[in-house]
């Protein structure tokens, strides 16, 4: 119910492809969960001018 809620709001859909995958595939090798890689490929794929998340372990990961 909540991702219909979220996808009824969204200005933008994204569809995952070889280079959202590979990019995905790096985060992964840089300790990035892969749901979380996934997310965040998609965001950069789209040059998303947010990318909000309440997960303390990505946010250590990103910031590095």
């Amino acid at each position: 119910m909540e991702i219909e809620m979220v996808s009824y709001i969204a200005q933008e859909t994204v569809e995952m492809d070889e280079v959202i995958f590979d990019m995905a595939k790096k985060f992964e090798t840089n300790g990035i969960r892969p749901r979380d890689a996934l997310h965040l490929a998609c965001a950069l794929d789209a040059r998303a001018d947010y990318f909000l998340t309440c997960d303390d372990r990505l946010i250590k990961r990103v910031k590095g």
